[in-house]
């Protein structure tokens, strides 16, 4: 009950069930994989602590195989394949993916824990890098900027588009004139409504969110796209890594 004794580890799969929340209320939810909390009483020999008695967060396996894999034709082995497979992604769900990693501040969104099956479909994995939370960000650490392969302009964008072959998973290829505006889904809109009408405080307790900053952060960005449009909110986003706010 007191998030600040939380260990980094809590803190993490909470905040993977934080997102994993809001995704079901924004329209998100078909975007990730079944998670749920359950106690855990295992025995496992190879670990430091070999006796496992506590809460865990499981999840069901992601079906197909990861984006980083798949594009690295010397380990996929066949690159007719793996166009085959990215020319059946559906653009509506790349617009989703950017919409999604922007409201919840994605930090560490990498083509390693994003999967494709057999039909196209994406579905994302390790989400405990967002609200502000980057690789190496405990629970004391400050917050820091966005960092998604699904969100132009940031460093994983730039990284993951020098595969010549997961340059179509770009949003802009499949919105008029490259652009989201606020050309939101009504779900979402409906959703970054209810964010931004409610106090820090609710947010924290309707999402289990942990740090009080990850809901005013979560209500900035809400109010940002609703104002602003995608892409302006995204430069504002990516002008100021620091996370510095101006509260209403």
């Amino acid at each position: 009950e007191n998030f600040n004794k939380l260990t980094n580890e809590i803190f993490k799969q909470m905040v993977e069930l934080s997102v994993i929340h809001m995704s079901q209320d924004c329209g998100f939810g078909y975007l990730h994989v079944d998670t749920w909390i359950e106690y855990v009483n295992a025995s496992m020999p190879s670990l430091a602590v070999p006796i496992l008695n506590q809460i865990a967060l499981l999840s069901e396996t992601a079906p197909g195989l990861s984006i980083n894999i798949l594009a690295n034709d010397h380990r996929a082995g066949d690159p007719e394949f793996t166009k085959e497979m990215f020319d059946k992604v559906n653009g509506t769900q790349l617009v989703h993916l950017a919409l999604h990693d922007l409201l919840f501040s994605e930090g560490d969104r990498h083509h390693g824990n994003v999967h494709i099956d057999e039909d196209g479909t994406l579905m994302l994995i390790d989400n405990d890098s967002a609200l502000g939370v980057q690789y190496g960000t405990n629970f004391w650490g400050r917050l820091r900027g966005i960092d998604s392969a699904f969100l132009p302009g940031t460093e994983r964008h730039g990284i993951c588009s020098r595969h010549k072959t997961v340059r179509v998973l770009d949003y802009r290829c499949y919105v008029e004139g490259g652009k989201i505006g606020l050309n939101y889904p009504p779900q979402l809109v409906q959703c970054m409504e209810n964010i931004v009408n409610s106090t820090p405080e609710e947010l924290r307790l309707k999402y289990l969110i942990p740090r009080q900053d990850q809901a005013e952060l979560l209500r900035f960005r809400a109010r940002e796209m609703l104002q602003l449009g995608f892409e302006d909110a995204l430069a504002s986003a990516l002008e100021d890594e620091r996370i510095k706010y101006e509260y209403q």
